[in-house]
């Protein structure tokens, strides 16, 4: 029973790296597309204008890198489930389990 858990969990672990790599990528699709823009947007304009750009920009991406971060979290919780399974596999095998 311990070991048919374990794999459910890894494989879940797997299923979720893979969603949260897919997302990143489509993030950085996204911020490519957004610089393209914005380099497109700004020739020509004043000073000022740009500086409000700028400040908008700046809060895409601080909002960016707290999705980033909650990411990072998610992943780590995963990591540390498989460490848990790995150990739990490791017992198992030795007869510990």
């Amino acid at each position: 029973m311990a070991a048919t858990y374990d794999t459910g969990l890894i494989r879940e672990a797997a299923r979720q790296v893979q969603a949260v790599s897919r997302q990143l990528d489509e993030g950085a699709v996204y911020q490519l597309k957004q610089a393209q823009e914005v380099m497109e947007t700004c020739k020509g304009q004043t000073a000022e204008a740009l500086g409000e750009q700028l400040v908008v920009h700046r809060q895409m991406i601080r909002a960016d890198l707290m999705r980033l971060a909650d990411i990072a979290a998610k992943l780590n919780v995963f990591a540390n489930a498989l460490d848990d399974a790995d150990k739990r596999l490791t017992d198992i095998i030795r007869g510990r389990g």
